[in-house]
């Protein structure tokens, strides 16, 4: 999802507001269209049936399955996302 990261607020809109995902279990969905030229946030609204096309991008933040366990340790802080099974895993730090 570079293309969201990426993005720059709009000018006028308050400071410190961001995409954020507070749920982790239900994906997160995007709609992207592509216009024809220019169209200003006032056209968009105006006119939806200007789009060329349109899609849905859907971003999974974890797997069904996958349990998380809170780590609070000193002043360490976070969370350990763990697979589903009783098995050994190879883990990343």
């Amino acid at each position: 999802m570079g293309m969201i990261w990426s993005m720059v607020p709009c000018p006028g809109q308050m400071k410190g507001i961001r995409l954020m995902k507070k749920d982790l279990d239900t994906p997160f969905y995007t709609m992207l269209t592509a216009h024809d030229g220019h169209l200003s946030l006032g056209e968009l609204r105006v006119n939806t049936d200007a789009a060329l096309t349109a899609t849905i991008v859907e971003r999974s933040y974890k797997a069904p399955g996958v349990r998380y366990e809170e780590v609070r340790h000193g002043r360490l802080r976070g969370k350990l996302y763990l697979p589903p099974g009783e098995s050994l895993f190879v883990g990343v730090v």
